[in-house]
């Protein structure tokens, strides 16, 4: 787990330095983490859609070298020692959820029940199966993202789709919908909460 703390941690470090709308909460996670702390190692787990497409996902990465590279051989190397989250269980009478539910899980890498503690902010690995279509949602928390393996499609509030490739950058102010779309490929990305790290996510409809 050390080796995917320190992957994050370096491309956190890159990450601030590119400029933008994502800069400053980059900064944030490099300032409030306490990276050098003690880890403790969560139960593992393997979920389906981990074990069909986390390796995929980190061989679809940038180039060798780069900042989101190394983080998808980290999590590669550390997979026997991540526990999967699913989410959305309330929405499961709801088809397209069900269909999402069973290619989406997450993995928490820091935050208050994190294998790195820390109360000022959440950060994780989610993992979208190829094909998949996780509906518009929103959020009070202020939240980044960083495209870490596969391509897919972004959408933000009003905004057209972008395609998203490892490396690119994403903020979502607090309240945007967005939405994603993985396509051939699997999406790994890299996300974080830096406020109501407790707030819930609503899928919005219509």
């Amino acid at each position: 787990m050390q080796a995917t703390i320190s992957a994050v941690r370096n491309f956190c470090e890159w990450a601030a330095l590119q400029g933008g709308d994502t800069c400053s909460e980059f900064e944030l996670a490099l300032s409030v983490v306490e990276w050098d702390s003690e880890i403790t190692l969560p139960e593992p787990t393997n979920p389906p859609v981990a074990d069909w497409h986390l390796e995929t996902a980190c061989g679809f990465s940038d180039e060798i070298g780069s900042p989101a590279r190394a983080v998808a051989d980290a999590v590669l190397a550390d997979a026997h020692l991540l526990r999967w989250f699913d989410m959305y269980e309330h929405y499961d009478d709801e088809p397209d959820m069900a269909v999402f539910r069973r290619s989406y899980a997450y993995t928490p890498l820091i935050g208050l029940d994190g294998p790195l503690v820390c109360g000022e902010l959440f950060m994780g690995i989610s993992l979208q199966g190829p094909d998949i279509y996780y509906p518009p949602h929103a959020h009070k928390a202020v939240e980044t993202y960083a495209i870490i393996g596969g391509t897919g499609d972004w959408k933000r509030g009003l905004e057209p789709w972008t395609s998203r490739a490892p490396g690119d950058l994403i903020a979502h102010p607090s309240g945007i919908r967005h939405a994603m779309q993985s396509n051939v490929e699997p999406l790994l990305a890299l996300g974080f909460w830096t406020t109501d790290i407790d707030s819930p996510i609503v899928i919005v409809r219509g």
